[in-house]
Protein backbone atom coordinates (compact mmCIF):
# COMPACT_ATOMS: atom_id res chain seq x y z
CA UNK A 1 0.00 0.00 0.00
CA UNK A 2 1.28 3.38 -1.06
CA UNK A 3 0.82 5.79 1.58
CA UNK A 4 1.70 8.81 -0.35
CA UNK A 5 -0.24 8.20 -3.26
CA UNK A 6 -3.35 8.09 -0.79
CA UNK A 7 -1.76 11.39 1.09
CA UNK A 8 -1.87 12.60 -2.93
CA UNK A 9 -5.04 12.88 -2.48
CA UNK A 10 -5.98 14.82 -0.19
CA UNK A 11 -2.98 17.58 -0.65
CA UNK A 12 -4.58 17.75 -4.00
CA UNK A 13 -8.16 18.30 -2.14
CA UNK A 14 -6.42 20.49 0.08
CA UNK A 15 -4.73 22.87 -2.88
CA UNK A 16 -8.49 22.95 -4.50
CA UNK A 17 -9.65 24.45 -1.00
CA UNK A 18 -6.89 27.15 -0.96
CA UNK A 19 -7.35 28.12 -4.44
CA UNK A 20 -10.80 28.26 -4.12
CA UNK A 21 -10.95 29.98 -1.03
CA UNK A 22 -8.37 32.67 -1.37
CA UNK A 23 -8.66 35.33 -3.92
CA UNK A 24 -11.36 37.42 -2.69
CA UNK A 25 -9.56 40.98 -3.27
CA UNK A 26 -12.64 42.88 -2.78
CA UNK A 27 -13.47 41.23 0.32
CA UNK A 28 -12.65 42.63 3.66
CA UNK A 29 -12.85 41.59 7.22
CA UNK A 30 -16.97 42.58 7.65
CA UNK A 31 -18.10 39.73 4.61
CA UNK A 32 -16.48 36.86 7.51
CA UNK A 33 -18.82 37.94 10.54
CA UNK A 34 -21.93 36.11 10.16
CA UNK A 35 -19.38 32.39 9.65
CA UNK A 36 -17.48 33.31 12.52
CA UNK A 37 -20.99 33.65 15.28
CA UNK A 38 -22.91 31.15 13.13
CA UNK A 39 -21.48 27.29 12.30
CA UNK A 40 -17.61 27.81 14.43
CA UNK A 41 -19.60 28.68 17.76
CA UNK A 42 -17.73 31.97 18.36
CA UNK A 43 -20.64 32.79 20.39
CA UNK A 44 -21.24 36.67 20.78
CA UNK A 45 -23.52 36.96 18.11
CA UNK A 46 -22.20 37.25 14.99
CA UNK A 47 -19.32 39.83 15.71
CA UNK A 48 -16.67 39.40 12.71
CA UNK A 49 -13.69 37.98 12.83
CA UNK A 50 -10.36 39.81 12.60
CA UNK A 51 -8.28 40.25 9.44
CA UNK A 52 -4.82 38.72 10.24
CA UNK A 53 -1.71 41.11 9.21
CA UNK A 54 0.35 40.21 6.73
CA UNK A 55 3.26 40.78 9.32
CA UNK A 56 1.77 38.94 12.11
CA UNK A 57 0.58 35.79 9.78
CA UNK A 58 3.63 33.32 10.26
CA UNK A 59 3.26 34.11 14.08
CA UNK A 60 -1.02 33.38 13.31
CA UNK A 61 -0.61 30.14 11.66
CA UNK A 62 2.32 28.40 14.20
CA UNK A 63 0.73 29.15 16.75
CA UNK A 64 -2.95 27.57 15.09
CA UNK A 65 -1.39 24.31 14.71
CA UNK A 66 -2.19 21.56 17.82
CA UNK A 67 1.12 20.24 19.77
CA UNK A 68 1.81 16.43 20.84
CA UNK A 69 0.60 17.51 24.20
CA UNK A 70 -2.96 18.44 22.84
CA UNK A 71 -3.43 14.88 20.92
CA UNK A 72 -5.25 11.89 23.09
CA UNK A 73 -3.56 9.11 24.42
CA UNK A 74 0.21 8.03 23.99
CA UNK A 75 3.34 7.30 21.28
CA UNK A 76 2.90 10.33 19.57
CA UNK A 77 5.60 11.31 16.97
CA UNK A 78 6.03 14.39 15.01
CA UNK A 79 6.69 13.46 11.30
CA UNK A 80 7.37 16.97 10.09
CA UNK A 81 6.83 20.47 10.47
CA UNK A 82 6.36 23.14 7.71
CA UNK A 83 6.51 20.47 4.48
CA UNK A 84 4.00 21.84 2.35
CA UNK A 85 2.54 20.15 -0.40
CA UNK A 86 1.97 21.28 -3.80
CA UNK A 87 -1.16 23.53 -5.05
CA UNK A 88 -4.38 23.33 -6.94
CA UNK A 89 -2.71 23.20 -9.95
CA UNK A 90 -1.90 19.66 -9.96
CA UNK A 91 -5.85 19.47 -9.89
CA UNK A 92 -6.32 18.94 -13.55
CA UNK A 93 -3.96 16.67 -14.25
CA UNK A 94 -5.43 14.70 -11.41
CA UNK A 95 -8.70 14.36 -12.68
CA UNK A 96 -8.12 15.15 -17.10
CA UNK A 97 -10.05 12.02 -18.68
CA UNK A 98 -12.10 10.72 -16.55
CA UNK A 99 -15.56 10.46 -17.58
CA UNK A 100 -16.55 10.65 -13.66
CA UNK A 101 -14.76 14.05 -13.44
CA UNK A 102 -15.71 15.99 -16.48
CA UNK A 103 -17.98 18.66 -14.20
CA UNK A 104 -15.37 19.32 -12.06
CA UNK A 105 -12.94 19.26 -15.07
CA UNK A 106 -14.84 21.95 -16.67
CA UNK A 107 -15.71 23.67 -13.44
CA UNK A 108 -11.64 23.67 -12.76
CA UNK A 109 -11.00 25.46 -15.85
CA UNK A 110 -12.67 28.44 -14.67
CA UNK A 111 -9.97 31.27 -12.98
CA UNK A 112 -13.02 32.19 -11.38
CA UNK A 113 -13.23 29.88 -9.02
CA UNK A 114 -9.89 27.58 -9.18
CA UNK A 115 -7.38 30.50 -9.96
CA UNK A 116 -4.86 31.05 -12.91
CA UNK A 117 -1.35 30.63 -12.33
CA UNK A 118 -0.77 34.44 -13.32
CA UNK A 119 -2.53 34.76 -10.03
CA UNK A 120 -0.96 32.07 -7.26
CA UNK A 121 0.68 34.39 -5.18
CA UNK A 122 2.16 32.62 -2.09
CA UNK A 123 0.34 33.12 1.35
CA UNK A 124 1.70 35.43 3.60
CA UNK A 125 1.75 33.36 6.48
CA UNK A 126 1.72 29.23 6.34
CA UNK A 127 2.42 26.36 9.20
CA UNK A 128 2.27 22.76 8.89
CA UNK A 129 2.40 19.67 11.10
CA UNK A 130 1.95 16.06 10.83
CA UNK A 131 1.89 13.72 13.43
CA UNK A 132 1.87 9.96 13.82
CA UNK A 133 0.78 7.20 17.13
CA UNK A 134 3.96 4.70 16.67
CA UNK A 135 1.40 1.81 18.23
CA UNK A 136 3.50 -1.02 17.94
CA UNK A 137 0.22 -3.56 17.48
CA UNK A 138 -1.31 -1.31 14.98
CA UNK A 139 -1.59 -2.50 11.24
CA UNK A 140 -2.49 0.62 10.46
CA UNK A 141 -0.75 3.89 11.71
CA UNK A 142 -2.74 6.62 12.96
CA UNK A 143 -2.01 10.13 11.19
CA UNK A 144 -2.67 13.48 11.54
CA UNK A 145 -1.72 16.67 9.30
CA UNK A 146 -2.53 20.10 9.80
CA UNK A 147 -1.93 22.99 7.46
CA UNK A 148 -2.62 26.78 7.78
CA UNK A 149 -2.19 29.28 5.14
CA UNK A 150 -3.14 33.15 5.96
CA UNK A 151 -3.69 35.54 2.45
CA UNK A 152 -3.01 39.13 2.92
CA UNK A 153 -6.36 39.76 2.23
CA UNK A 154 -9.42 38.38 3.83
CA UNK A 155 -10.27 34.65 2.98
CA UNK A 156 -13.52 35.12 1.01
CA UNK A 157 -17.40 35.67 1.73
CA UNK A 158 -19.41 32.83 3.20
CA UNK A 159 -21.17 33.22 0.44
CA UNK A 160 -18.90 32.06 -1.51
CA UNK A 161 -17.32 29.38 0.78
CA UNK A 162 -20.68 28.00 0.79
CA UNK A 163 -20.09 27.49 -2.96
CA UNK A 164 -16.80 25.57 -2.16
CA UNK A 165 -18.32 23.41 1.08
CA UNK A 166 -21.33 22.58 -1.65
CA UNK A 167 -18.57 21.21 -4.22
CA UNK A 168 -16.42 19.11 -1.76
CA UNK A 169 -19.22 17.71 -0.01
CA UNK A 170 -21.16 17.10 -3.52
CA UNK A 171 -21.51 13.17 -4.64
CA UNK A 172 -19.89 14.22 -7.60
CA UNK A 173 -16.61 15.14 -5.87
CA UNK A 174 -16.63 12.05 -4.02
CA UNK A 175 -17.43 10.02 -7.21
CA UNK A 176 -14.41 11.59 -8.89
CA UNK A 177 -11.91 11.35 -6.78
CA UNK A 178 -12.85 8.09 -5.99
CA UNK A 179 -12.92 6.84 -9.69
CA UNK A 180 -9.38 7.93 -9.94
CA UNK A 181 -8.00 6.35 -6.58
CA UNK A 182 -9.41 3.12 -7.65
CA UNK A 183 -8.15 3.61 -11.37
CA UNK A 184 -4.43 4.58 -9.58
CA UNK A 185 -4.39 1.57 -7.74
CA UNK A 186 -5.54 -1.08 -10.26
CA UNK A 187 -2.72 0.43 -12.75
CA UNK A 188 0.06 0.82 -10.38
CA UNK A 189 -0.65 -1.45 -7.33
CA UNK A 190 1.97 -4.49 -7.10
CA UNK A 191 0.43 -7.84 -8.26
CA UNK A 192 -2.03 -9.86 -5.84
CA UNK A 193 -3.21 -6.79 -4.12
CA UNK A 194 -6.55 -5.46 -4.02
CA UNK A 195 -7.88 -1.87 -2.88
CA UNK A 196 -11.06 -0.14 -3.26
CA UNK A 197 -12.13 2.72 -2.13
CA UNK A 198 -15.48 3.90 -1.10
CA UNK A 199 -17.04 7.14 0.53
CA UNK A 200 -16.70 7.22 4.11
CA UNK A 201 -18.16 9.01 7.21
CA UNK A 202 -16.67 12.18 8.87
CA UNK A 203 -16.10 11.56 12.72
CA UNK A 204 -17.26 15.49 13.61
CA UNK A 205 -18.08 18.69 11.94
CA UNK A 206 -15.49 21.47 10.30
CA UNK A 207 -15.36 24.49 12.51
CA UNK A 208 -16.80 27.56 11.32
CA UNK A 209 -19.58 25.20 9.09
CA UNK A 210 -16.47 24.25 6.89
CA UNK A 211 -16.75 21.28 4.50
CA UNK A 212 -15.64 17.77 4.82
CA UNK A 213 -14.44 14.69 2.80
CA UNK A 214 -14.43 11.31 3.98
CA UNK A 215 -13.06 8.13 2.55
CA UNK A 216 -12.97 4.00 2.94
CA UNK A 217 -10.46 2.19 1.88
CA UNK A 218 -10.68 -1.63 1.69
CA UNK A 219 -7.23 -3.86 1.41
CA UNK A 220 -7.09 -7.34 0.57
CA UNK A 221 -3.27 -8.77 -0.04
CA UNK A 222 -2.08 -12.82 0.90
CA UNK A 223 -5.39 -13.50 2.14
CA UNK A 224 -4.66 -10.48 4.64
CA UNK A 225 -7.95 -8.21 4.86
CA UNK A 226 -7.18 -4.49 6.20
CA UNK A 227 -9.86 -1.63 6.07
CA UNK A 228 -8.28 2.09 6.27
CA UNK A 229 -10.01 5.47 6.49
CA UNK A 230 -9.31 9.03 5.75
CA UNK A 231 -10.93 12.05 6.83
CA UNK A 232 -10.08 15.73 5.60
CA UNK A 233 -11.70 18.83 6.67
CA UNK A 234 -11.42 22.30 5.22
CA UNK A 235 -12.94 25.70 6.85
CA UNK A 236 -11.91 29.26 6.30
CA UNK A 237 -11.35 31.92 9.45
CA UNK A 238 -10.71 35.65 8.52
CA UNK A 239 -8.34 35.30 5.59
CA UNK A 240 -7.02 32.04 7.03
CA UNK A 241 -7.86 28.41 5.20
CA UNK A 242 -7.18 25.86 7.34
CA UNK A 243 -7.11 22.07 6.28
CA UNK A 244 -7.15 18.85 8.04
CA UNK A 245 -6.32 15.09 7.50
CA UNK A 246 -6.64 12.34 9.32
CA UNK A 247 -5.61 8.60 8.21
CA UNK A 248 -6.11 5.52 10.64
CA UNK A 249 -9.23 3.04 11.02
CA UNK A 250 -13.10 3.40 11.50
CA UNK A 251 -12.14 2.71 15.27
CA UNK A 252 -9.27 5.10 15.45
CA UNK A 253 -10.85 8.21 13.85
CA UNK A 254 -13.20 8.93 16.96
CA UNK A 255 -14.91 11.65 17.71
CA UNK A 256 -12.84 12.72 20.33
CA UNK A 257 -9.70 12.41 18.26
CA UNK A 258 -10.89 14.25 15.40
CA UNK A 259 -13.46 16.55 16.73
CA UNK A 260 -10.61 17.34 19.25
CA UNK A 261 -8.26 18.14 17.17
CA UNK A 262 -10.70 20.24 14.98
CA UNK A 263 -11.43 22.51 18.21
CA UNK A 264 -8.28 22.61 19.48
CA UNK A 265 -6.78 24.10 16.00
CA UNK A 266 -9.88 26.34 15.55
CA UNK A 267 -9.54 27.59 19.33
CA UNK A 268 -5.58 28.07 18.55
CA UNK A 269 -6.14 30.10 15.73
CA UNK A 270 -8.88 32.25 17.51
CA UNK A 271 -6.56 32.89 20.31
CA UNK A 272 -3.64 33.58 17.88
CA UNK A 273 -5.60 36.01 15.85
CA UNK A 274 -6.87 38.10 19.28
CA UNK A 275 -10.56 36.99 18.87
Amino acid sequence: MNKKRLLATGLILAGMFAVACGGGDDDDSGSTGGGTGGGGGTGGGGSSSPVIAATDADRVAHEGLPTIEDLPGADWLVLAEDDFGTGGADFLEFIQGNPDCETLENLATLESVFGGEDEDEPPVGQAQVEFEQQDPDALIPTSIEVEIEIDESAAGSRAEFTIVKELFESDETSNCIISVLNSQFSESGPAGLDIEVSKGTGSASAPQNGARMAFDVHMSFAGIELDMAMQMYFWPYANANVQAMFLGTAETLDADLVGGVLKTVDDNLKAAAGN
